[in-house]
């Protein structure tokens, strides 16, 4: 079992991707994609406001929604 450890306040959405990569979304105002196997954050995407919601649409595109009452599109692979 192994721990993820690098969000600053609380997580409020987890999304899987494959088997390998998760997405975080928090109230520290970031997006993170992690690597289990890695066990370590791959990518961090700074936004506006707190992240409320994490939808993936695909392999490569995710939806946020937040506290600033915008809905954004990310690449995961760029972010």
């Amino acid at each position: 079992m192994a721990t993820l450890k690098g969000h600053e306040d609380s997580v409020k959405s987890i999304q899987v991707v494959s088997e390998d990569i998760i997405i975080s979304g928090s109230d520290d105002k970031t997006i993170r994609i992690w690597s289990i196997k890695q066990e370590k954050c791959l990518r961090t995407v700074t936004t506006r406001q707190y992240i409320t919601c994490l939808e993936v649409l695909s392999n490569d595109t995710l939806i946020s929604g937040s506290w600033d009452c915008t809905i954004q599109l990310w690449s995961i692979k760029t972010g």
